[in-house]
């Protein structure tokens, strides 16, 4: 299917992205409201066509805020987990992401905002103290660290709040556009880039479906990603290490 013909049935599916955009950030929620499930699931991340780890995560819109949550698992049968909670206000800035990994490695990292500005606080047994390290970035800066591909869920998200919010005559235009992201794992930022590239069959789980993609590139490789109608995130491939990630 074209490029032009996908963003046409994109265009259809509006008002599913109105509703992300009240859930994504908590644009509309009232301070009395429950939290609100937006999304949860289970991704399978496989290295050369062997799975490797397991990432669990839950995704909600609370009263004041949007709260987003994972846990990674490997399958070598160590007991190391990672784990992430990552905070954002309805205006979709940052409020606060903390990571932590149990295990033979044991670690913690947490950012917020600092005077217009970021800063993350790091504990490691590798570091002899703590670290504080600040980013001239501002708190509008996506987080996209390693291995939480829901992260990468919610920054498909902000692309498509950010090109659909308001369609034009002509539908949805979906432009190359650039992000700024954060790390934290590797205590770095750098620029992405997101683009909508059309509508694509292919077998999953056994059944041919047909999803969205999306191209990510960034200054380490070149990402492929697909989204269903629902705008879940269903499977990203990573060509030049092997690496390909399936939602169960």
């Amino acid at each position: 299917m074209s490029k032009q013909s996908g963003i046409r049935n994109l265009s259809k599916l509006i008002p599913a992205v109105l509703l992300l955009l009240s859930c994504f950030p908590a644009l509309a929620a009232s301070k009395k409201a429950p939290s609100n499930v937006v999304d949860s699931g289970t991704f399978d991340i496989l290295i050369g066509g062997k799975k490797v780890a397991v990432e669990t995560f839950q995704i909600l819109q609370e009263p004041d805020f949007s709260l987003a949550k994972g846990t990674l698992k490997t399958e070598d049968g160590s007991k190391d987990t990672q784990t992430y909670e990552l905070e954002m206000l309805p205006s979709g800035n940052l409020r606060k992401y903390e990571w932590n990994e149990t295990g033979a490695s044991q670690g913690q990292s947490t950012i917020e905002p600092q005077n217009d500005f970021l800063v993350q606080h790091i504990t490691s047994t590798t570091l002899p103290k703590p670290v504080e390290q600040p980013y001239i970035l501002p708190a509008s800066t996506v987080v996209l660290d390693d291995y939480f591909f829901s992260h990468r869920e919610l920054l498909l998200w902000r692309y498509l709040a950010m090109n659909c919010g308001k369609p034009s005559d002509k539908g949805c235009p979906m432009p190359k556009t650039n992000f700024g992201v954060i790390v934290p794992r590797q205590r770095n930022s750098m620029s992405v880039s997101l683009e909508f590239k059309g509508r694509e069959r292919l077998a999953l789980h056994g059944k041919e479906v047909e999803l969205s993609r999306f191209d990510m590139h960034t200054e380490a490789a070149d990402w492929s990603l697909w989204m269903d109608d629902q705008y879940k995130l269903q499977r990203v491939v990573v060509d030049s290490d092997q690496t390909e990630v399936i939602r169960e």
